[in-house]
């Protein structure tokens, strides 16, 4: 369980460059998608409805697709799972 205020990073959103969003993983597994029921819910229709899930440890986080129609892109370069670093 959780201590209320953890935070294992945050996940900022951008598009052409251009800053979106700025979300606070809160959450050791942050599921990423359209559906309500997911933890971080994105209305984009490029989005799937499970897109990917954030899988934080003690000292990184990793992201893995979910078998999204579009993919899941890192810095621009699409990935099936991939350990993220700053700045990613």
């Amino acid at each position: 369980m959780q201590q209320q205020g953890s935070r294992y990073g945050q996940l900022s959103l951008s598009a052409a460059g251009q800053p979106l969003r700025t979300y606070w993983l809160t959450q050791t597994r942050t599921v990423i998608g359209r559906r309500a029921t997911n933890t971080l819910v994105l209305d984009d229709l490029t989005v799937s409805g499970e897109h990917a899930v954030l899988l934080a440890g003690q000292q990184d986080v990793v992201i893995q697709d979910l078998g999204s129609r579009n993919g899941t892109l890192v810095n621009g370069a699409p990935v099936a799972r991939a350990l993220l670093n700053d700045g990613d």
